[in-house]
């Protein structure tokens, strides 16, 4: 039975054993488990090859089928972790502070339910993923904008990944179950606005609030791990090729998050929320300005009808921090020099197209779409373990906060 179960990793060994050495003694590990049914010891191996498949990913040609394997080797353990039972790994609550952007949050969701389809983190019990569950915090004003995000949660629950809805009067309801003493001492950390305007409370209010919501669902507080997220990202990494940047789900940050809280004594994980402290829109204005002159400068020195000349990858390091004035008291590079522009035009165009795209984006900075200061992924150059734990911690700095047990933090 372990033999029909374990085709893509006994594929995946045939298919690099020969080209990259380390894969070699996998083939012998694998057959043993198999010839002595030893299912803990197939799932090891599982681990033990996904760092050296994602140095295959990112280090060679062929990276869409090289991802299709690897993602079919996670969908493949979770099949073998269920039938062994037992599993001890976190649960994830996902939460999502919005207001009035239904568009933000129909990809944001479809991003975690496309997380949990490629790598299946935690398998599914009844059509539902078992592991992964998600709140939408409510923080709206527009009624139709409510009715939308409503409408969302329960089409991804249908589709199999559980969506609260968190609406105002929930909220409003759950804030009242706080004493009135406590109430008045955390003050506007969890808001003092009143029921008939229980809206647009704020971001940091909001995601406080919808921590009472996460406890809520809680079964197990020592196997659970509350992720926020803003509204505005998707569980995706961005990689850089020759036709632009291209947003691909090469990371399973479930898995790796798991294995952060699991191996080390991690108990709060956190991203940009941290490491992008609250820019001055003059800071950000000001460098946008800079990349637009340089984007500029570069292209009057071209022919408009040469073929387009913003395809080339860059060799310059990417920068977690681009917008930030004093982004090394936060413990990032300083960005010294204008950003380039990467077009992200796909087939033959020249620069005359290009300029005409980035004309049409440029008014959506303003929304917060970044066109020359963005954060693309990073494989690392490492030993296995290193490269197994550095790519997770490195891409989900994309995303907000991760807290262990009840150690949820507030913010003001």
């Amino acid at each position: 039975m372990l033999l029909d179960q374990t085709a893509a990793l006994r594929l995946c060994i045939r298919q690099y054993q020969d080209t990259l050495a380390a894969f070699a003694p996998y083939a012998d590990a694998v057959q043993y488990a198999l010839e002595h049914d030893d299912l803990p010891a197939l799932i090891a191996i599982y681990h033990a090859v996904y760092p050296l498949l994602e140095q295959a990913i990112w280090n060679g040609q062929a990276f869409h089928s090289t991802l299709d394997l690897y993602q079919s080797l996670f969908r493949e353990q979770e099949a073998l972790i269920q039938h062994a039972g037992n599993d001890r790994r976190y649960q994830f609550i996902l939460s999502i502070p919005v207001a009035d952007r239904p568009q933000h949050v129909k990809r944001c969701l479809e991003s975690i339910y496309q997380q949990c389809v490629s790598y299946g983190y935690g398998g599914r019990s009844n059509g539902t993923f078992s592991r992964v569950q998600v709140v939408i915090a409510e923080d709206s004003r527009q009624a139709e904008h409510i009715a939308q995000h409503i409408a969302l949660a329960k089409e991804y629950t249908d589709k199999g990944l559980v969506v609260h809805h968190l609406g105002l009067d929930e909220q409003y309801e759950l804030l009242q179950g706080i004493p009135e003493e406590q109430r008045r001492k955390l003050g506007s950390i969890l808001t003092t606005q009143p029921k008939q305007r229980f809206y647009r409370k704020g971001q940091a209010a909001n995601r406080n609030l919808s921590y009472l919501k996460c406890l809520q669902l809680t079964e197990d507080r020592d196997r659970t791990l509350y992720y926020m997220v803003d509204s505005d990202q998707t569980f995706v990494v961005n990689r850089e090729t020759e036709c632009g940047d291209e947003a691909v789900k090469a990371l399973n940050y479930f898995y790796y998050i798991n294995h952060i809280f699991s191996n080390t004594t991690t108990t709060m994980l956190t991203g940009k929320l941290v490491g992008d402290p609250p820019v001055s829109p003059s800071v950000m204005a000001v460098n946008f300005i800079d990349d637009v002159i340089a984007y500029l400068q570069r292209l009057a020195d071209m022919d408009p009808v040469q073929d387009c000349q913003f395809h080339q990858l860059s060799d310059a390091p990417t920068h977690d921090a681009a917008y930030h004035d004093m982004a090394r008291l936060f413990g990032f590079e300083q960005q010294t020099r204008a950003c380039a522009y990467h077009c992200p035009l796909a087939g033959q165009h020249n620069n005359l197209s290009c300029l005409r795209a980035f004309a049409e984006k440029l008014n959506a900075f303003f929304y917060g779409e970044h066109l020359t200061r963005q954060t693309r992924f990073q494989y690392p150059q490492a030993s296995p373990i290193q490269a197994r734990q550095e790519p997770s911690t490195r891409a989900i700095m994309s995303s907000t906060i991760t807290a262990r047990n009840t150690s949820c933090r507030l913010e003001t």
